[in-house]
């Protein structure tokens, strides 16, 4: 997973839940400030990964438990 706030401070956000066309992909590499194009497994990524950093607010309209799987 990219570290998306550690490393560039994005202005722009787009989220879908389908993906991007590469014409969409071009337009934010040549837009004058970083733009952020987040498809739905980046999404999850996420979610997961700063869950618990999350406000209460957040957390309720995304609950989330863990669950641990044996290997």
């Amino acid at each position: 997973m990219t570290p998306i706030f550690e490393t560039v401070f994005y202005k722009g956000i787009f989220v879908t839940t389908t993906g991007f066309s590469k014409d969409a992909g071009h337009e934010a590499e040549r837009a004058d400030f970083a733009i952020a194009l987040i498809d739905s497994d980046w999404l999850v990524d996420l979610l997961v990964s700063y869950y618990e950093s999350l406000d209460p607010e957040i957390e309720a309209l995304v609950p989330l438990r863990k669950i641990y799987w044996p290997v």
